[in-house]
């Protein structure tokens, strides 16, 4: 072969990687495997907060997806956990450990989680109003509240300031999560999710996550604090995060997955 030809045939590889990342998932183990850093460097407490997450569970289990906390579980800023009996929780406190908000997907509606399933958890307040919430499981907006509720919304800053943030565990590295973690992107503004373009910014009308670009910026125009995406390799490399805030250390090392994601 010409080394022309294979230079542009490499190059082209290259972009096919680049182009698809952020539909690559990664596998962690429920047991070693987590994401932390200490730095509170480029996070501010506000009120409003916007999160898009893709998590496949291995079994149903209680774990953190993320956690924003003070070390030792004193005190959690913000998180996504998921409980053994199905239930999902999005929620963020204040300087003083009350919530300022919390919305539980109920594990007795019909939208509780399952195992071996893709689920895209996207989010949005500004606590200024109550008119300005979202949430959405697989692009469906849980609003009935047999299947979903909102609690203690108030107009409060979420303590984003911590010092342990953790993907894949508690910040005390307990709960840890045990399945498949896709495009992971968290920022500390708020996007109205009820209009359909906006949502299309994170998961496709065919249900798959969309490129944010190589640093998270497309959604909004800027960085977000958190944007990870792409292989095991990228995921355990010291330098993960594309948002504007720390890159994490892994603790043990997460395995490429076989499952790209797919909400149902």
């Amino acid at each position: 072969m010409p080394l022309g030809a294979f230079r542009i045939n490499s190059l082209a590889k290259s972009q096919a990687v680049e182009s698809t990342d952020h539909l690559e998932a990664v596998t962690f183990d429920g047991s070693s495997d987590y994401l932390s850093h200490t730095s509170s460097a480029g996070f501010t407490d506000g009120k409003q907060l916007t999160v898009s997450v893709w998590f496949r569970p291995a079994t149903v289990h209680t774990a953190r997806i993320y956690e924003f906390a003070n070390a030792l579980y004193s005190q959690a800023g913000s998180e996504i956990f998921i409980v053994s009996d199905g239930r999902i929780r999005w929620g963020a406190r204040n300087s003083s450990n009350n919530y300022v908000f919390r919305f539980d997907i109920l594990s007795t509606g019909t939208k509780a989680y399952s195992a071996n399933t893709w689920y895209h958890l996207l989010g949005s307040v500004d606590l200024t109003s109550a008119s300005t919430r979202h949430f959405y499981l697989n692009e469906v907006e849980i609003t009935n509240p047999s299947d979903g509720t909102w609690n203690d919304y108030n107009n409060s800053d979420i303590d984003l300031t911590r010092n342990t943030y953790a993907i894949g565990s508690a910040s005390d590295f307990s709960n840890k999560f045990n399945g498949d973690l896709g495009q992971i992107w968290i920022d500390d503004s708020y996007i109205d999710l009820s209009v359909e373009s906006n949502r299309r910014k994170f998961i496709s009308a065919s249900g798959t996550p969309v490129d944010a670009g190589s640093d998270g910026s497309t959604p909004t125009g800027s960085q977000p604090l958190i944007y990870i995406k792409g292989d095991a390799a990228t995921w355990n490399s010291a330098t993960q995060n594309l948002g504007s805030t720390s890159d994490f250390t892994m603790s043990g090392s997460v395995t490429d997955s076989s499952n790209e994601p797919v909400s149902t």
